[in-house]
């Protein structure tokens, strides 16, 4: 099952649980309050007032730490239950103590007793916690599902019986502690756990500094939510109290529903996957889209059908509550993207951090609330979507910094290995292949790996400053983002001139204009494989934003060039005419600048590196132009001496001039080479054969815009002019065709 499919899966099934929950209990609520009188429901909320703020310490998010833990063993588990039972020990002791004051407190020494039965449940909790963490670690969300709403029965069984034979109180009591029993046992089997006893102080030591910052966010965020109320009932009285919290009660429950599912399962995706942040960011946004799709259908009925929707459901006396429904509801999207950001922070164990914004958010919310409180309900709502404004923009700016687009080195291991792909390339560098071809018995894989033609930074700090300084135009940009949806892309280099000013023949760049297209390259997560790695692989399995380099004819600056990708992680493939290896190029002049091609020794030292070589004839010659011998010997000839000279195959071609037909594409296939490019503009692999691939030419006039425009558009044409003309076209097909 993919990552994708599990999200879907996982949520679907705590959607189920939750929402049966909320049916359960709410019907369950209907029938106590026909068996049990008010007094008696108060005083097992006045009790679980006590028990709640337990809760938080007793848990202390350490089964939190666990789940996001890149690994995780028995001896981790055993951990987390010895520290979460003694805690459990403490707090039930404290309870027992202090249960006598407790009942004199409110003068009903009832009150004592059902404090210390109540306090035996956090005893009971590691017994259910531990397993409940291993499912949730393995998002086995299906079986906690059916635990959760097993218990759920057996909790309201035990109620209701306890009810209706006349126990009072105790029925809830009773109840909420003998389902923890029973889901215990349930959890341990499905988990298929056995507790047992550990103390690694060491280890327990991180649980507990994770642990703590989760459950102070907790408490933060619970004094947060009770905000509101807080102020409201010292200023608007218990009926504006009663009214605001309706409203914002209905306004949150399609979010908790929603949200609060999708948030369980991304939080454990993101935390499996916590060193691919490139997959870490399409889950995050992949869970935004599918908490908008189902959840937004709700808010905007609650902005058309707020009033009568409030007089339907609870009757006249809450009209009032439509108001600040409404304005509440305008604040679903941010109430998303904050809920998700906090499953991101969580998994990047940047707690720390979120802690902070939700004690800003405190006092933000405050502020606004106090200057609406004036214009009563509707202030006061209007104030909350103002606070939750700014917390949504901190919260998903925190989530964007733990995962950095702009930094490369980010993006993979550290000591990522090379991809194993190019057995071939990796022979011929340790200088393995004889001419009997040892290496192609060799074993190749059917596809690259993430990593493919990437590898760690030599200088990371110096590329992260260059990222920074990117420069590109708002439109470029936007259309830039939906840029590798039709897969891999080829550029076509031929001359890196030194310095900042562009050269004037059109098929060379400057050495500024280059190392700014490959910052923009890999700031924005392209992959840089060579034509080997590209073409051995199948295209369905190119998933992301690919860009094979590529260099036509081995000009000597392209040897800073190769460097230049270097310091990057990048892999390139250069297409040498074998006739004029070392010397001045020895075909027509048409103004391409002076000086010599790359040597054998620095094509060898290139290829070592992990760049690929490849054939571009012998003589550069225009193949169409050629007899069919004159052809094959421009192609074989090129070939077998670039293996001489290299100690190892070459496989890939570029027709010189980009000059090609049917029979020049057979002839290469013929002569052995496994891969050859055009110059046509277009996607890589549009024409589904190796040997007719298409390419984007980078000319010096190219910037990193129109670079982007290129990788969006796949064509070299892309002038704003040239992109209004299309846009022109397109919408007079699209008006013939109605």
């Amino acid at each position: 099952m993919s990552l994708g499919h599990s999200i879907r899966h996982g949520a679907k099934w705590v959607f189920i649980g939750n929402t049966g929950s909320q049916v359960v209990n709410f019907a369950l609520g209907l029938i106590l309050a026909r068996l049990l009188v008010p007094a008696e429901f108060g005083m097992v909320a006045t009790v679980q007032i006590f028990t709640s703020l337990a809760g938080f310490v007793a848990g202390g998010g350490m089964g939190q730490a666990i789940v996001r833990a890149k690994d995780a063993g028995k001896r981790d588990y055993d951990l987390l239950f010895t520290l979460q039972f003694l805690i459990g020990l403490v707090i039930v002791s404290f309870f027992f103590a202090i249960a006598p004051w407790f009942g004199r407190w409110y003068a009903n020494p009832l009150y004592a007793d059902l404090l210390r039965v109540a306090a035996l449940s956090f005893v009971v909790r590691p017994f259910f916690n531990v397993p409940s963490n291993m499912l949730y670690r393995e998002m086995r969300f299906k079986a906690k599902t059916m635990v959760q709403l097993t218990n759920l029965a057996i909790y309201n069984t035990i109620a209701l019986s306890l009810a209706y034979l006349g126990h009072g109180p105790w029925s809830l009591i009773l109840a909420g502690l003998f389902s923890s029993m029973a889901g215990a046992l349930q959890f341990a089997w499905h988990a298929r756990w056995r507790p047992g006893i550990c103390f690694d102080f060491g280890r327990a030591g991180e649980l507990m500094r994770y642990g703590l910052l989760a459950s102070t966010n907790d408490i933060v965020c619970y004094i947060r939510a009770q905000l509101p109320t807080f102020i409201l009932s010292r200023s608007l009285g218990p009926a504006g109290v009663g009214l605001y919290n309706k409203a914002e009660s209905l306004a949150a429950r399609p979010h908790g529903f929603i949200t609060g599912s999708v948030y369980d399962v991304l939080f454990r995706a993101l935390a499996r996957e916590q060193d691919n942040l490139d997959k870490s960011r399409y889950l995050f946004f992949r869970s935004l889209t599918l908490v908008a799709v189902y959840g937004l259908p709700f808010y905007v009925g609650f902005l058309w059908l707020a009033r009568p929707l409030m007089v339907t459901l609870f009757g006249d006396r809450w009209a009032d509550s439509a108001a600040p429904l409404m304005i509440l509801s305008l604040a679903a999207p941010l109430m998303m993207i904050e809920n998700l950001s906090g499953a991101v922070l969580a998994a990047r164990s940047w707690l720390g951090r979120e802690l902070v914004a939700q004690i800003v958010m405190i006092g933000v919310a405050t502020i606004a609330i106090l200057a609406g409180l004036p214009y009563g309900m509707t202030g006061v709502a209007t104030g909350m979507v103002a606070a939750l404004f700014y917390l949504t923009l901190h919260m998903f700016w925190l989530a964007k910094r733990s995962h950095p687009v702009c930094d490369p080195v980010a993006r993979r291991p550290r000591h990522a290995a090379r991809h194993p792909l190019d057995r071939r390339t990796l022979c011929a560098v340790n200088g393995r292949r004889g001419r009997a071809g040892v290496c192609d018995l060799l074993p190749v894989p059917a596809h690259p790996g993430p990593d493919v033609g990437n590898r760690p930074l030599e200088n990371p700090a110096q590329t992260r400053q260059s990222a920074r300084m990117i420069r590109i135009d708002p439109l470029s940009r936007a259309f830039h983002r939906q840029a590798g949806q039709h897969g891999p892309v080829i550029l076509m280099y031929h001359a890196v001139t030194p310095g900042k000013t562009a050269p004037a023949w059109p098929w060379a760049v400057s050495m500024q204009q280059f190392r700014e297209q490959l910052d923009f390259l890999a700031a924005e997560g392209y992959q840089t494989p060579t034509m080997a790695e590209l073409v051995a692989a199948p295209a369905k399995t190119w998933r992301g934003r690919t860009a094979a380099i590529t260099f036509d004819d081995g000009y000597a600056d392209n040897l800073a060039a190769c460097e230049e990708l270097q310091k990057r992680g990048m892999r390139a493939t250069w297409f040498i005419v074998s006739g004029s290896v070392g010397q001045p190029p020895r075909w027509p002049d048409d103004g391409r600048p002076a000086g010599r091609l790359l040597s054998a020794g620095e094509l060898c030292e290139m290829r070592a590196n992990g760049m690929e070589i490849g054939s571009h004839t012998v003589s550069h010659a225009r193949l169409t132009g050629l007899d069919d011998a004159t052809l094959m010997q421009e192609l074989t000839r090129s070939r077998i001496m670039l293996e001489d000279l290299l100690g190892g195959p070459v496989g890939s071609f570029a027709y010189p001039y980009g000059d090609w037909d049917a029979r020049c594409a057979e002839a290469v296939q013929q002569a052995g080479y496994r891969a050859a490019c055009t110059t046509r503009t277009g996607w890589a692999l549009r024409d589904n054969t190796p040997y007719q691939l298409r390419r984007l030419t980078v000319f010096n006039t190219d910037t990193t815009s129109s670079l982007a425009r290129k990788l969006y558009f796949g064509s070299h044409d892309v002038r704003w002019r040239d992109i209004a003309r299309y846009a022109l076209r397109r919408f007079r097909s699209t008006r013939a065709g109605q």
